[in-house]
């Protein structure tokens, strides 16, 4: 699975599994990404990790 930037290519993309990558992508809340996976399961994890994304955590 894999999450970038809008607007930046696919090649850019990082590993969205991975937390460091998720924090170096220095997406604030508000910013718009694209996620990327494949194979069994994906639509699921794409889901979960959207939630996740859509959260405004700097309010909890």
């Amino acid at each position: 699975m894999t999450i970038a930037l809008e607007g930046e290519s696919a090649e850019d993309a990082l590993d969205a599994s991975s937390i460091l990558s998720l924090m170096g992508l220095g997406a604030e809340y508000g910013t718009t990404v694209v996620l990327r996976a494949e194979g069994e399961g994906a639509e699921a994890v794409l889901h979960q990790l959207a939630v996740i994304l859509e959260t405004d955590h700097d309010t909890e």
